[in-house]
């Protein structure tokens, strides 16, 4: 059931960072048992998977400390916490309801008429349009 009329007094749209932390630890997991066995029997081929592992490594890091957008929007529209996303990068939002309930949908950034257009479960909205964002969540299916 669609509720447009009763919306939290705060939403957050943040990136989860839990998936990379995981694709970190198995980076590391390999890397320490790759130079392990490299060290101690001296197999050339184990340098496959500890350079690979390192490269994941990196990629995993920067994932991970790079500063993760956070948008805080009050029920009357004020923004709280920080200013729009770059969301040329965004491929996908959660939203975090009063209950903390998780729900995620999709959402594509296009280039529309030299304007970016976000594309969220097929309704496109402009990211300056702070209002979008409330009546795309009232429009949320809570069910």
């Amino acid at each position: 059931m669609i509720n447009y009329n009763n919306p939290p007094e705060k939403v957050e749209i943040y990136f989860s960072k839990n998936k990379t932390l995981i694709q970190a630890f198995w980076s590391v997991s390999v890397l320490i048992g790759s130079t392990y066995l490299f060290l101690v029997y001296e197999v050339k081929l184990l340098l496959i998977p500890i350079v690979v592992s390192l490269i994941a490594l990196v990629f995993d890091l920067r994932k991970i400390f790079r500063k993760a957008p956070v948008i805080i929007i009050s029920k009357n529209g004020i923004l709280f916490k920080n200013d729009f996303l770059d969301w040329k990068n965004v491929t996908k939002y959660e939203i975090i309801e009063e209950n903390y309930r998780q729900k995620t949908h999709s959402l594509k950034v296009e280039t529309f008429q030299k304007s970016t257009v976000i594309n969220i479960d097929g309704l496109n909205f402009i990211p300056e349009d702070i209002r979008s964002l409330i009546i795309l969540y009232k429009g949320i299916n809570k069910d």
